[in-house]
C-alpha cells in the first residue's frame, strides 16, 4: 500500500469546471486554519515555558504564518497554471490570489486576537491566583477579609479542579 504525501489529480477531464471550482474553492483552508490553531497554541505554550512575553511572540508567530499563507497561494497559483496550460504555464495567465490571500488573513487577524485575549486572561489568572491575594486585612469582625471569588479560584486550584495558568 502506497501512501501519497501530495494532492493528485487523476483523470481524463481537463482542469477545468469542477475540478478547478474543488481546488480554489475551500480546499485547502481548512488545512490552514488548522495550522493557525496548532501554532498559537505552541507560541502560547512556548512563551509560558520560557517566561517570555507572550504577546510579541504571537505577533511574531502570525507574520510567520502570513508569509506561509502567501507561499501556499502562490504554490497553488503555479500548481493552477501548469495544469491550465497543459505543461506549458507561459500560455496562459496566472490567477489572481489577492482575494484568497485577504480572506486568510481576515482569519489569521481573528485567530490571533483571539489568542492574544487569552493570553490577557491567563495573564490576569496567573496574578490573581494565590492565597494572600484573597484575604485582606482590614478592620472588621476578625480582623480580616475574604474575597469569595478569589477564595473560591484558589481552592478549586488547590483540589485539583482547575489547572493553574
Amino acid at each position: 500500500m502506497k501512501i501519497s504525501t501530495g494532492v493528485r489529480y487523476l483523470g481524463s477531464v481537463g482542469f477545468e469546471g469542477s475540478p478547478r471550482e474543488v481546488f480554489w474553492g475551500g480546499f485547502i483552508e481548512p488545512f490552514l486554519e488548522d495550522i493557525f490553531v496548532w501554532a498559537f497554541e505552541f507560541a502560547l505554550n512556548h512563551a509560558e515555558k520560557r517566561k517570555s512575553d507572550r504577546r510579541e511572540l504571537i505577533l511574531y508567530t502570525r507574520e510567520c504564518l502570513m508569509n506561509g499563507v502567501c507561499l501556499t497561494y502562490n504554490r497553488m497559483q503555479n500548481i493552477d497554471r501548469r495544469l491550465r496550460g497543459k505543461g506549458f504555464p507561459d500560455q496562459v495567465s496566472p490567477r489572481d490570489i489577492s482575494r484568497e490571500i485577504n480572506k486568510m488573513q481576515i482569519k489569521l487577524d481573528e485567530y490571533r486576537d483571539s489568542t492574544l485575549a487569552v493570553s490577557k486572561i491567563k495573564n490576569e489568572q496567573t496574578a490573581s491566583g494565590t492565597f494572600t491575594d484573597a484575604v485582606e486585612l482590614k478592620p472588621g469582625i476578625f480582623g480580616f477579609s475574604f474575597d469569595l471569588k478569589k477564595l473560591w479560584k484558589w481552592c478549586m486550584l488547590k483540589l485539583g479542579y482547575l489547572k493553574a495558568a
